[in-house]
């Protein structure tokens, strides 16, 4: 694990994904998914925690000088288990169509995209290194952060009452949402969901954005990283305003960065050796690599008669 700031305290977060065993592109076609060995890894796990008491990378001789913070026995729940399976399904299929359709050289050329196509498609696994390096399954680093966070930090997630297994289920609901809500203010989904807001006065919409978000998917948190859901899928929640001619009002905040990870010049490597570090290596790539933005749109109508914009009105989810 390694420290991180969120707010104005410090939390503990993963600092990688965790490995869990290897792909086994030469048995895994002739596995079902409850008697896998990636299964048989996951479905009673021993996580042992150790910090990573480091301010620049170093190589995995000295993790012995690292402290153990703790442990835990995890067990997934039945959505999770849902999800570990779609996601293993994925990689199983695509290996068996590879295995049926071509012949053993030209194989080689398409187990590759394992760890570009593949690993856009699953939520809760990705798949490193690249072949043909042995691929092994990795829990992202967003789900560990979420099991870490729920051991040491005492983060207690909503979770939401309905379920969603993917971000197709997610892009689903978004859409159900914008056709119910299109052309609705702000202040009258506030007041829909039983929100106040005070309409005597010019009310700084945009920080009940989020809000607006969380109790259209039924959630009652304040906040989208209170939501396990969305702590888990990786969704950032941005609010957007447009004004009333379609142009942006303002740019969008992303992460905040850290200037010493981004000048270290090295990375531990697979081999536990460092290495110099390249772009998918800092938490820049990883940022927008593990997560997606889930904006709520909201367009300002046009001006009172005294030049101030009105309500803004929503327009896409």
């Amino acid at each position: 694990m390694r420290q991180k700031k969120e707010g104005n305290k410090l939390i503990f977060e993963a600092k990688e994904p965790a490995s869990i065993t290897a792909v086994s592109i030469n048995t895994i076609a002739a596995e079902n998914f409850y008697n896998s060995n990636f299964w048989h890894k996951v479905a009673h796990l021993l996580f042992v925690f150790y910090l990573y008491e480091s301010s620049k990378a170093v190589p995995a001789s000295e993790y012995a000088n690292f402290h153990i913070k703790g442990y835990r026995f995890h067990n997934f729940s039945e959505d999770d288990i849902m999800i570990l399976k779609r996601d293993w399904q994925i990689v199983h299929d695509f290996i068996v169509n590879i295995q049926e359709n071509y012949s053993e050289e030209d194989a080689k050329k398409e187990y590759p995209k394992l760890s570009s196509i593949i690993n856009k498609q699953i939520t809760y696994l990705d798949t490193a290194p690249k072949y043909p390096h042995p691929p092994r399954f990795r829990l992202r680093k967003r789900l560990v952060s979420v099991i870490i966070q729920q051991t040491f930090n005492g983060s207690k997630f909503e979770k939401l009452p309905n379920h969603y297994f993917s971000n197709s289920d997610v892009e689903e609901k978004c859409a159900e949402l914008t056709r119910f809500f299109l052309g609705w203010s702000m202040a009258d989904i506030l007041e829909h969901f039983g929100v106040s807001v005070n309409r005597s006065k010019k009310t700084e919409l945009k920080q009940y954005a989020e809000q607006v978000i969380i109790r259209m998917f039924g959630g009652t948190s304040n906040k989208l990283s209170k939501i396990e859901m969305f702590r888990k899928l990786g969704y950032i929640g941005k609010s957007i305003t447009i004004s009333s001619k379609e142009t942006k009002t303002e740019d969008t905040k992303l992460m905040s960065v850290d200037f010493d990870e981004l000048t270290e010049l090295f990375t531990e490597g697979d081999d536990g050796t460092l290495r110099e570090k390249t772009f998918e290596d800092s938490d820049l790539y990883h940022y927008f690599h593990d997560n997606k933005l889930l904006c709520i749109i909201f367009q300002e109508n046009k001006p009172d008669e005294n030049g101030k914009p009105r309500l803004m009105r929503f327009v896409n989810g």
